[in-house]
């Protein structure tokens, strides 16, 4: 299917299917270039005849070149090197066929992109505007990819109804014609919503007579985009253990997370509700508090088996985060009355949010050991053993031991959160000016599956791994950035996030994960969904990050930067939408040493990275706290 696609509306302008064998080039012979337009091709339309007919209609293209350009330089622009631009001239083709195919003159730039890593070089035919809009314009051509991407999860074309050229062109063009229409609405109604919200709300309210226009802005619906966000909630109750379940007879695909649950009763003895659990459902944007009932002798039945309009829930999380109570009463309570009148601190999905002295208090002791620590100003690099004592640190990773060790933690290898609920993040800098570009270590789970579990470490190294770079010998290293879905060119392995949803951020399947994938279709190494989920949340609820400076004369030393980062309110759908975009990515740092000999000596680590200054999108609430104030 070949496609034209107006950025602006989003819509498209021109659609061309063909049988596989037809060569995308040939499309471009279809097309009515509009004078003064600007067309983004991708690298398989690249026809130098077909684009001087481009030109000669007063129209302008971007594309990517290829790496058998030929080129010659007549002259060069200054080049934008602060935004990446790596060189900007003016030249002719010289190739044989080439310069006859298209004999003006043609614009080549250069660019680094220093979110991917990657390095690409486009040709133009327009002289006057700037480098940076070219790739710029170059990367709008994502919205054709992340259209495709929208058709294919929202309308149905993973598989055809029929398989004649018919039924075929049918089903593609309904998909097409309900997409414009959707567009289209989101583009006269101003919603301020995306297309695949609007699909969305349209899908559960087909046979509603409401005017489009009205449905679209009821109250009822104004929290769409936060419930889908809001998809996999269960930080803000901790849970015990989370399981994956099948879509078995109800058809429908599962987690169900335990909880540690207790009923407050009137006279404030605890009733245990053995059953309770929270359960989401991935294909909806819900999660449901269920079995709070069963089997908890004596907990509110009268209040909670049925319908009740104005009866109020309280729930809480006790301290270090190991259980949830909860509290029930009748719209005619004295406590009903009272809650009435209160002022709630802030919202949170379907909760009120009323702060109690004790849950404000941690912030407020946090800031004040990173005060003091700050004003010790260098602090000789140490760290804690498992009983307490404190021990030297010579290592070149000890910034975060020593921040442990001022703040009495000792290494653990629970996934508990370091500090009074924060989990504590040390990251290095340069200088304490400049912080945004520093990479922290989120976290380093090893592989839940794939052929790394399945075979061990060394047979992994062995199969996707590399001789060391610096020659040392008898080594084997497996490292460098992984992003999601980008051929690393050293381990020939891509990323995939499988069974999530980068056009609604949201998971699609309850076996989904995170995979290393080979050129042959194995798995090389996945971490499933339901385990990251619960570590992320449950470790990550809210964390302070920490910059640090050292020395190592006299000795090693570290000192700690007088403004943090706190973290607040994290979700895991976050950590997954950071990666789908790139953000977050695979760093590991694996080895293996004495390859050859019998008792080879492995060194673990998966480890997945984020520059600090992507940090916000991390968290609901996220503040730069200065300790000097």
């Amino acid at each position: 299917m070949h496609t034209l696609y107006d950025a602006n509306s989003r819509i498209l302008a021109f659609v061309h299917i063909t049988e596989a064998v037809v060569h995308d080039v040939n499309a471009m012979d279809l097309l009515s270039y509009e004078p003064d337009a600007f067309y983004v091709f991708d690298r398989g339309y690249l026809d130098y005849a077909r684009l001087h007919r481009l030109q000669n209609a007063g129209a302008y293209f971007v594309i990517r070149a290829k790496s058998n350009l030929k080129f010659q330089r007549m002259y060069s622009r200054k080049a934008d090197r602060d935004n990446g631009v790596i060189c900007d001239q003016i030249g002719k083709l010289t190739g044989y066929q080439t310069s006859r195919d298209y004999p003006q003159k043609i614009r080549r730039v250069k660019f680094h992109d220093r979110e991917s890593g990657r390095t690409f070089t486009f040709l133009s035919n327009n002289m006057e505007i700037q480098a940076t809009e070219i790739a710029m314009l170059y990367k709008h051509r994502w919205a054709i990819e992340l259209f495709f991407k929208w058709i294919k999860q929202h309308l149905k074309i993973k598989s055809f109804w029929g398989t004649t050229q018919n039924a075929v062109r049918i089903q593609i063009f309904s998909a097409i014609i309900a997409y414009c229409l959707v567009a289209i609405v989101a583009e006269e109604l101003k919603t301020g919503r995306q297309t695949s919200e609007i699909l969305q709300v349209l899908g559960i309210s087909l046979l509603d007579k409401t005017p489009i226009n009205e449905f679209l802005t009821k109250s009822d619906y104004k929290n769409v985009k936060e419930r889908i966000v809001n998809q996999l909630s269960l930080n803000i109750l901790p849970v015990e253990q989370i399981a994956q379940e099948d879509a078995g007879d109800w058809n429908r695909e599962r987690f169900k997370a335990s909880l540690n649950f207790y009923w407050i009763k009137g006279d404030g003895s605890l009733i245990h509700a053995p059953n309770a659990q929270l359960i989401l459902y991935p294909k909806y944007p819900e999660v449901r508090l269920s079995g709070f009932l069963k089997g908890a002798k004596g907990a509110p039945s009268d209040l909670m088996a049925g319908r009740m309009d104005g009866r109020l829930l309280f729930i809480g999380v006790g301290s270090g985060r190991r259980a949830v109570y909860a509290h029930v009463v009748d719209e005619r309570s004295a406590i009903s009355n009272e809650f009435r009148q209160t002022v709630a601190d802030s919202t949170f999905g379907v909760f009120a949010v009323l702060g109690l002295a004790a849950s404000k208090d941690s912030r407020s002791v946090l800031l004040d050991e990173m005060r003091r620590i700050h004003y010790q100003g260098w602090i000789d690099s140490k760290r804690l053993s498992g009983g307490g004592e404190i021990l030297p640190c010579n290592a070149p990773n000890c910034g975060g031991y020593t921040l442990e060790a001022e703040l009495g933690i000792s290494p653990n290898g629970y996934a508990e959160p370091d500090f009074m609920g924060w989990e504590i993040k040390q990251f290095a800098v340069r200088n304490f000016s400049r912080t945004s570009s520093s990479v922290i270590t989120l976290m380093t789970p090893e592989p839940s599956a794939g052929y790394y579990r399945d075979e061990g470490a060394a047979a992994f190294l062995r199969k996707y791994g590399y001789a060391d770079r610096l020659g040392r010998e008898d080594r084997i290293n497996f490292g460098g950035i992984h992003r999601a879905g980008i051929l690393h060119s050293t381990t020939s392995l891509t990323l995939h996030l499988i069974g999530y949803d980068t056009v609604t951020g949201k998971i699609r399947n309850s076996s989904g994960r995170i995979a290393l994938v080979d050129p042959q279709g194995c798995e090389a190494a996945s971490w499933d969904f339901v385990s990251l989920l619960k570590h992320w949340n449950k470790k990550h609820h809210q964390a302070c990050y920490v910059p640090s400076m050292n020395r190592r004369e006299p000795m090693r030393q570290y000192c700690y930067g007088s403004k943090v980062i706190l973290g607040e309110h994290t979700d895991f759908l976050f950590f997954l939408g950071l990666m789908a975009r790139g953000h977050i990515y695979y760093d590991p740092g694996i080895k293996m040493e004495k390859a050859s000999s019998a008792k080879p000596e492995i060194k673990k680590r998966s480890q997945f990275r984020i520059k600090s200054g992507n940090l916000p999108e991390l968290y609901r609430q996220n503040s730069v706290v200065d300790l000097m104030v």
